[in-house]
């Protein structure tokens, strides 16, 4: 019951966002604005990892240079940010174009570990 509920859930949500897609490529205003409130997520995310960055940063394991260099933290919070972003985006479209049998959740999960697995040192 509740596997049947989760995928009549699924195929209603894609059936939303095709809508929405159809929406936006008609309506360039409303796609102006999901961009800007797409910013203030980002935005907000930025302040987030600013603030994990900096407590981080606090700890005596830790290196203080990041803490010490204004330029440097904002700019790998901003990297770290857009790279979250995309993994983000990249969750959607793949499960937006997929046949909607897994959920959202565990596509994005999906996204993130394959960052990882993409992004880390095999030194």
């Amino acid at each position: 019951m509740l596997l049947s509920k989760s995928r009549q859930r699924t195929t209603a949500d894609r059936e939303i966002h095709q809508s929405r897609r159809t929406v936006m490529k008609e309506n360039a205003y409303q796609f102006g604005m999901r961009m800007a409130t797409l910013r203030d997520f980002q935005d907000e995310l930025q302040q987030i990892i600013e603030r994990r960055f900096r407590a981080d940063a606090a700890t005596p394991a830790n290196d203080t240079v990041l803490a010490e260099d204004p330029a440097g933290l904002n700019q790998r919070t901003l990297l770290f940010t857009l790279v979250a972003v995309a993994a983000i985006r990249h969750a959607w479209r793949c499960w937006a174009e997929s046949d909607g049998a897994s959920p959202l959740s565990g596509r994005a999960n999906a996204s993130f570990a394959e960052v990882y697995r993409t992004t880390r040192r095999n030194d």
